[in-house]
């Protein structure tokens, strides 16, 4: 609930990017626990940062999809959580052979993906739905023309519209 709060407050896009940079330091400061109720703070905080990208990256994978490709898009998306998993089994294991420090190993190597992905989404505009509910139609039509071409604009509807 916060999180939806802050996320309409800020922007979406603002959301998504420190969401990304909360994921990244705490899989970095784990490496450097001295006990286990760091740990357990660290990976709450964790979870909730993972739990935050959930709804904001569908909204925005929503918003910026063509209709017609939607449900695949949204689809594949969370087909990458499974994938994430399974390399997360592969990367722990093949961390092992580390000695006594893999486990701090392996909950280091979270950060790699999360920083890949913190840069991927650095060049992703703001999200059009909420720069129009800020009263900011011409940033938001803008963007919309770029992603979808000339003659598309937002509309009153939670669609997209074909100017005509």
């Amino acid at each position: 609930m916060i999180g939806v709060y802050l996320t309409d407050l800020i922007g979406r896009k603002s959301m998504f990017l420190i969401d990304m940079l909360v994921m990244a330091i705490v899989s970095i400061l784990q490496f450097f626990i001295n006990n286990p109720m760091q740990l357990v703070i660290l990976r709450f905080i964790l979870g909730v940062a993972v739990g935050a990208d959930y709804p904001i990256a569908g909204a925005l994978m929503a918003e910026f999809s063509p209709k017609k490709n939607r449900g695949a898009l949204l689809g594949g998306l969370n087909a990458f959580w499974y994938i994430g998993y399974a390399s997360s089994y592969l990367v722990g294991y093949l961390l092992l052979s580390m000695g006594d420090t893999s486990w701090r190993w392996m909950l280091f190597s979270s950060a790699i993906p999360v920083i890949l992905m913190f840069i991927g989404r650095l060049n992703m505009p703001e999200s059009p739905r909420w720069l129009a509910n800020k009263g900011r139609e011409k940033e938001a039509n803008a963007i919309v023309q770029k992603i979808f071409g000339d003659g598309v604009v937002m509309s009153e509807e939670p669609e997209i519209k074909v100017k005509t």
